[in-house]
């Protein structure tokens, strides 16, 4: 069973690569929402389709994502 809080060893380098687009979606918030949402929402598009055709378990590389997306909130929400 897919587990959002657990990594297992065979996913934790697609999590890791994963983890720079979540910061990235962070930063893109500073600039504009709409750019960051236009990223976010590009992105789980670009997963899911190529999950759909190759059938490559994309909810590993949305996993590292959302760990970073949800770390940089909580770093944004108390450096403001």
């Amino acid at each position: 069973m897919k587990s959002l809080l657990k990594v297992g060893e065979d996913e934790l380098c697609r999590v890791l690569l994963h983890i720079p687009l979540g910061l990235l979606v962070c930063l893109l918030c500073y600039v504009h929402w709409a750019l960051a949402l236009a990223f976010v929402i590009s992105f789980l598009y670009y997963e899911l389709n190529q999950d759909m055709h190759l059938s490559d378990d994309a909810f590993k590389d949305i996993k590292g994502f959302l760990y970073e997306l949800g770390i940089g909130g909580i770093i944004m929400l108390y450096s403001n």
